[in-house]
């Protein structure tokens, strides 16, 4: 009976594993090559969110409001303070695994996709259909 569930178990991994996209250039044969490759994809997911930022700081710096700005500042550094804690937080509760860089990753891409579309969202879009001033961020792939 044993071992048919654990070949049950086996059988069934396929179907509840996370789906990997084929020849993802992540799906590297080591932790520090997955590692990097994520790495690499927050680099990305930063420098699309920077690269928003700064379409919607200038979009809006001749709006005569300086509080605009000073709004879009701070809100950044509370992101990146928000993002920085929570993301420490999910690397120690893997930190006894290989995964923990993986995982602590994963979290700072996500947070920075999610960040540069509120920015997109909230500063570069028009409420009267109007196209935005760029197009809607993809998330970090």
């Amino acid at each position: 009976m044993r071992s048919v569930l654990i070949g049950l178990a086996f059988a069934l991994m396929p179907a509840i594993a996370p789906a990997a996209d084929a020849g993802d250039p992540c799906d590297g044969a080591s932790t520090p090559e997955i590692n990097a490759c994520f790495a690499g994809k927050l680099e990305a997911a930063e420098a699309q969110m920077q690269r928003y930022l700064r379409a919607a700081v200038l979009r809006h710096q001749d709006s005569g409001d300086p509080g605009i700005a000073l709004g879009m500042e701070s809100s950044q550094e509370a992101f990146e303070a928000y993002r920085d804690i929570a993301c420490r937080a999910v690397y120690y509760r893997w930190r006894d695994g290989t995964i923990r860089g993986l995982h602590e990753l994963t979290c700072r891409i996500a947070l920075t996709d999610q960040r540069t579309h509120v920015i997109w969202a909230q500063w570069l879009t028009y409420p009267d259909g109007t196209s935005p001033t760029l197009p809607e961020p993809t998330k970090t792939e």
